[in-house]
């Protein structure tokens, strides 16, 4: 019977940096010392689910604060602010504005986050 030899110190070192970064690329979850398991894997959401879902990693409050930032108060209030107090059904109501799109490709973005 063959007996199995122990890792080196560089084998192990070696294998804890590799699995250090599928950790970091989201690959594996540690789950303890040298434990890991793989992640739990989500589908990502099209934009008409993903605007429905805006809860998921403050996707809404995160693509209010990025579309503020890029087009301004003034333009949030005329343009966006009631479809978003009212219900985001309002926007699919009419034809895309580029604000109506900035907002929706947004919020899937960041509810997206994490999911592959």
């Amino acid at each position: 019977m063959k007996t199995k030899t122990p890792p080196t110190k560089a084998q192990v070192r070696e294998a804890r940096t590799a699995a250090t970064k599928l950790v970091r690329a989201g690959l594996l979850v540690k789950t303890g010392a040298d434990e890991y398991r793989l992640p739990r894997l989500e589908p990502k959401m099209d934009p008409h689910t993903a605007v429905f879902n805006q809860h998921i990693n403050a996707a809404g409050a995160r693509a209010k604060q990025k579309f503020i930032d890029k087009f301004g108060y003034e333009v949030w209030k005329e343009q966006l602010e009631d479809a978003y107090v009212d219900g985001i059904m309002v926007i699919f109501k009419s034809k895309p504005t580029e604000w109506t799109q900035f907002y929706v490709d947004t919020v899937t973005k960041f509810v997206n986050e994490g999911r592959f």
